[in-house]
């Protein structure tokens, strides 16, 4: 299998609670634009400044306005450094300080925040960084549309798998997406560091199992690594299992400590 592939092939999501911060790879900007119930109307790029693009005075910053046109700016591969922040008025930039302005352009260029990334003048849902090797880290206000935008992402990953696989039982067979429940159910580890290896599925006629590890603690900084040593370095904790008779996931847990959030 070729590195690309085995890069595709593997998740990892690290989140903050008590920052809502989400640092993943295999989360793609296109599982957040289709998922999300409410895709930004206007965001303040944090990236570089393109002199080509629409400019806000007041900040310097690169602006999208529109939401057809905040789409197209987040689907455009061509656009490798995707960081940006949405606002609710346009009116209210007017009333961002330079203090508040080199917050930004330091969250967009240490990809790390020096106060909380959500400001009041904004009224920012998200902060969004691309990193260097492709990861993504997201502040999400409200953390129910991380859980939305992973579960979108992984039935993604599943399906494709499963077509890889059972292909002629592919056509026939559909997978449910994950539900939220069971997505909290991963809580502790994604607070550990979680890794969903889809290069080592196991598929069925009747079941779909999907490996669930810890990545160590020395791989945090995910953007200093190759994402593929993700799985090298992890350790089996559970399987996340579908049933295509009773079309329903499962969490089946190996080690128990690893879900136990009084050891966190």
């Amino acid at each position: 299998m070729e590195m690309s592939e085995l890069r595709d092939n593997v998740v990892y999501v690290h989140l903050e609670k008590l920052t809502h911060m989400v640092l993943s790879y295999g989360i793609k900007m296109e599982d957040f634009v289709n998922s999300v119930d409410h895709v930004p109307e206007k965001i303040l790029s944090i990236a570089p400044v393109n002199l080509e693009n629409e400019i806000d005075i007041n900040t310097g910053l690169n602006m999208v306005i529109g939401q057809k046109n905040v789409k197209k700016y987040l689907l455009n591969r061509q656009e490798k450094k995707r960081s940006w922040v949405d606002f609710e008025d346009q009116y209210n930039l007017e009333e961002v300080k330079p203090r508040e302005v080199s917050e930004l352009l330091y969250l967009g260029h240490a990809y790390s925040h020096l106060r909380s990334p959500f400001y009041y003048k904004l009224q920012n849902n998200y902060a969004f960084l691309t990193l260097p090797n492709g990861s993504l880290k997201i502040y999400y206000r409200y953390l129910n549309d991380f859980y939305t935008v992973f579960s979108y992402s992984l039935l993604q990953h599943a399906t494709a798998s499963f077509r890889d696989k059972r292909p002629i039982m592919s056509l026939r067979q559909r997978i449910a997406p994950l539900p939220e429940e069971l997505v909290q159910e991963l809580m502790p580890v994604f607070l550990n560091g979680a890794v969903f290896d889809f290069n080592t599925v196991q598929a069925t006629n009747t079941q779909l199992k999907i490996p669930v590890l810890i990545a160590p603690d020395t791989i945090y900084e995910i953007k200093w690594y190759e994402p593929t040593r993700l799985v090298e370095r992890s350790e089996l904790v559970a399987n996340l299992k579908y049933s295509f008779p009773k079309r329903k996931w499962d969490l089946e847990i190996i080690d128990q400590m690893a879900f136990d959030m009084q050891c966190l």
